[in-house]
């Protein structure tokens, strides 16, 4: 049963207002490695026509967790969950037992005060799975390397970064093959930052030059939007009605490359591929407010103009194929206790959102295929609750019957007439058969006859031979 709802008050109030400008998801998964999209592709089996979950399942961890990462961390095939939570200044490990629940939570301190957001990479090269931490209140970011068995090594914290740090996320932005750490800051008269952490390729962060804002910076995403194989970011600054471009550098560092008109109050942008034409498209959702809009990716770099649409009132967004149709689909959070999917069209639109309900101030979602049955389900914090809830994808799938070509049609020509089917014989009568047997018993009586003839005859004609010519 779900704890009751908390009233909150104070630095949790403020913290809350927070927590709803930043939520913003940056991947459709555990992983942030960032990669060139993909060509959105058809299904090549079987499918569901609309997405559907079970009812959630709530699992305890600690105190207000406000973010969720998934990810496989002791190399079992069965991916794991760990959330971040803010007022106990811990992340809570459950390890997931293949068949949609999961171990009771292992709580391990999170290297810093307030942790606000989570992702998970291999930081360090060696196969397992580390964990990246924005500590709000510390000002910092933390790592954690992963031990391959579920554990994690003590937090290596970076702090002095900010008067608040808000987002994390992991990409290789100086082009060394090491995932690099981006992260969004806030100082304390109103302005803001982004910045890349550089890694030295054995986990070891270093910070690179900041890009700092005039306004208070809470949300940030990475992606390739100029195409030109660097990774690039977008950014969200307070009080504006677009999203800024920075355009990665190479080294860590960014060029400003302009405004983008964005809708109404964007408060929370994800990438994805929406058209299946290759290029990153933009999601910016509103806050306070309804809508969101699709800025899809043109064709010499940059977006065009926003598609806005209706949405509710998103609290964290995530993209994901959740119907495996073969197109990207939306995962919106309201922070009433629902999670909304949008199902994508592949044309850069969505059909209306189907709330499924979750514990109460859901952080944005993630996926992971929970109980190994070969489709995504969904994992969201509860921050009032101190849950996360669990919904397995029940979709049912549907295979496409191949259309056939249709076949020109024949002349109509005149059916032949049936062969007439012969009359069966009449069946014989006593007397017929009476006749049939006397017939046969001449025949018989005939035949030996003839041969006893036949027979007296040779034996004359033998003894004639005997007896010598002239013999009579």
């Amino acid at each position: 049963m779900n704890a009751p709802h908390r009233a909150l008050t104070g630095p949790a109030v403020r913290r809350r207002s927070a927590a709803l400008l930043a939520a913003v998801a940056l991947t459709s998964g555990g992983l942030a490695v960032v990669a060139a999209p993909a060509q959105a592709a058809a299904p090549s089996g079987p499918f569901c026509m609309g997405a559907n979950f079970a009812p959630y399942v709530g699992h305890p961890v600690g105190d207000m967790p406000q973010s969720v990462t998934v990810a496989d961390l002791d190399d079992d095939g069965r991916p794991d969950v760990v959330a971040a939570n803010s007022e106990a200044d811990t992340l809570s490990v459950l390890r997931g037992n293949g068949d949609g629940t999961f171990a009771a939570a292992a709580h391990i301190p999170a290297g810093g005060e307030f942790p606000i957001h989570i992702q998970s990479a291999d930081l360090d090269g060696d196969g397992d799975i580390d964990l990246v931490v924005a500590n709000n209140s510390s000002g910092g970011v933390a790592t954690l390397r992963g031990n391959g068995d579920g554990t994690f090594a003590a937090p290596v914290a970076y702090n002095g970064l900010g008067y608040r740090v808000h987002r994390v996320a992991v990409g290789d932005f100086n082009d060394d093959g090491a995932p690099d750490v981006l992260f969004t800051a806030s100082g304390n008269v109103g302005d803001g930052s982004v910045r890349v952490l550089l890694n030295d390729g054995d986990g070891a962060l270093t910070p690179a030059a900041a890009h700092t804002t005039p306004g208070e910076v809470y949300t940030a995403v990475p992606g390739d939007f100029d195409n030109d194989g660097r990774l690039d970011v977008v950014y969200l600054d307070s009080g504006s009605s677009t999203v800024e471009l920075l355009t990665g550098d190479g080294d860590g560092t960014f060029t400003p490359a302009g405004p983008i008109p964005a809708g109404v109050n964007p408060a929370l942008v994800v990438t994805g591929e929406f058209n299946g034409d290759g290029r990153t498209d933009l999601v910016a959702a509103s806050y306070p407010g309804t809508q969101i809009a699709v800025l899809l990716g043109a064709a010499g770099g940059g977006f065009q103009p926003p598609l806005v649409q209706e949405a509710g009132e998103p609290g964290g967004t995530t993209v994901a194929d959740v119907n495996g149709d073969g197109k990207a689909d939306l995962l919106v959070s309201d922070w009433d206790g629902s999670i909304s999917v949008l199902a994508g069209n592949g044309d850069g639109t969505f059909a209306a959102g189907v709330a499924y309900p979750v514990g109460y101030a859901p952080s944005e979602p993630m996926t992971g295929d929970f109980n190994g049955d070969g489709k995504p389900d969904l994992v969201t914090t509860s921050y009032d609750t101190d849950s996360v809830s669990v919904l397995l994808n029940t979709c049912t799938p549907v295979s496409i019957a191949p259309t056939l070509p249709t076949l020109p049609t024949n002349p109509t020509l005149p059916k032949p007439a049936p062969a007439a089917k012969p009359k069966p014989a009449a069946k014989p009568t006593a007397a017929d058969k009476a006749k049939a047997a006397a017939k046969a018993a001449a025949k018989a009586k005939a035949a030996a006859k003839a041969k006893a003839a036949a027979k007296a005859k040779k034996k004359v004609t033998k003894a004639k031979k005997r007896r010598g010519p002239g013999a009579g």
